[in-house]
């Protein structure tokens, strides 16, 4: 596995835990 793809794989996993963490802050700030 390549050291840049590896590191792309990491950013795109990071990404995506931000976007549920917001996900989560939204829907707990509408109830």
């Amino acid at each position: 596995l390549n050291d840049r793809l590896l590191k792309y794989e990491q950013i795109k996993v990071m990404q995506n835990l931000v976007k549920t963490q917001n996900s989560k802050v939204i829907i707990l700030g509408d109830k």
